[in-house]
């Protein structure tokens, strides 16, 4: 029973994600639709994703994830998690045996950044450095959060 109830939380972590992202990118489902390798007329598999009444097909994560400028490993963990969590299990545990996780383009920038800042030598991060670090990634939060709530509210009135 436990399952059940952990796809639906999944199910619904996916469909207010997709909600939220094509909210922001500012394109037509009909837009995202085509982009997805659908016909402009069925325009309503994305509002399917969106509800959670349609599984997005492995096939399509990554179109979708580019139509709407999120990380297609992103998308696709999300979507494992909720329609193949066994599968999505073997995947972490593979990924933990490497030692490997995945790197954004974004987070790929900032360690660049990093990387070109510091040179050669590997610094410790001192507890002040850690603290001015989390507190600049919870602006960057709130910046993300406040452009979703523009982005309903512009949509809703």
């Amino acid at each position: 029973m436990a399952a059940k109830s952990n796809k639906v939380e999944n199910l619904d972590q996916v469909a207010s994600f997709l909600t939220q992202q094509i909210l922001l990118s500012d394109k037509t489902q009909g837009d995202i639709a085509v982009e997805c390798g659908y016909q402009r007329h069925t325009q309503g598999v994305i509002s399917q994703f969106k509800n959670g009444r349609t599984k997005v097909p492995i096939n399509v994560i990554r179109k979708l994830a580019l139509a709407i400028h999120v990380d297609p490993l992103h998308l696709f963990q999300l979507v494992t998690k909720q329609d193949e969590p066994v599968i999505w299990e073997f995947v972490e545990e593979a990924l933990e045996r490497a030692k490997g996780f995945h790197v954004t383009e974004n987070e790929k920038k900032l360690l660049t950044a990093y990387r070109e800042s510091v040179g050669v030598h590997d610094p410790e991060v001192s507890d002040e450095l850690m603290t001015k670090f989390k507190a600049w990634t919870q602006e960057v939060r709130a910046e993300h959060d406040a452009k979703i709530d523009s982005a309903i509210r512009a949509k809703v009135l």
